[in-house]
C-alpha cells in the first residue's frame, strides 16, 4: 500500500481507491495504540493521593488531573504531580476565602519518553495547602500510539 500523506481537497475532488485505503489503515493504526485509564477516581483526601499502578507500553502520555484544597489564609493553593516520584507538573489555584474549599484549575499533562512497563501518578499538597476527607481527586492517562 501507498504511505499516507495528508492533502486538502475540496468539494468534488476524485479519490483514488490507493489513496482512500491508506487513509483508512493510518486512521486503524494511530487507533491500535490509544489506551485510556481512569486510575484514580473520586478518591477523598487528605494529599497525598497514589494512583493505582497501571501499566504502559511506553512513549507519550496525556494525563488529565482534577484536585481540590483549601488554606488557612488567602493565597496560592496547589499540587505537585509526580510521576514515579519524579516531580511532573502542578495544579493551583487561588483562594481568597479562609478554610473554603477550592478546585484547583484543572491540566492535561503530556508525559513523553515514557518507558513501558508500570507506574503511579502521586499528588502531594503545597506546603501552604490543606486537604481533608471533603477533597477529591481524579487522574485520567491517556496513552498516545508511538
Amino acid at each position: 500500500m501507498a504511505d499516507f500523506k495528508p492533502q486538502q481537497r475540496n468539494p468534488g475532488d476524485l479519490i483514488k481507491s490507493e489513496e482512500w485505503n491508506a487513509a483508512m489503515e493510518e486512521i486503524a493504526r494511530l487507533s491500535k495504540g490509544s489506551k485510556a485509564q481512569q486510575v484514580l477516581a473520586a478518591k477523598p483526601g487528605p494529599m497525598p493521593v497514589h494512583s493505582a499502578q497501571f501499566d504502559t507500553s511506553g512513549g507519550t502520555l496525556m494525563v488529565f488531573i482534577s484536585a481540590t484544597g483549601y488554606c488557612a489564609s488567602g493565597q496560592q493553593i496547589g499540587c505537585n504531580v509526580l510521576l514515579d516520584d519524579a516531580p511532573k507538573g502542578h495544579l493551583k489555584s487561588y483562594s481568597n476565602e479562609v478554610l473554603s474549599h477550592k478546585a484547583f484549575a484543572s491540566a492535561a499533562l503530556v508525559f513523553p519518553g515514557l518507558a513501558a512497563g508500570a507506574h503511579k501518578i502521586s499528588l502531594t499538597p503545597w506546603n501552604n495547602t490543606l486537604s481533608d476527607p471533603n477533597d477529591f481527586y481524579d487522574i485520567t492517562v491517556l496513552e498516545l500510539p508511538g
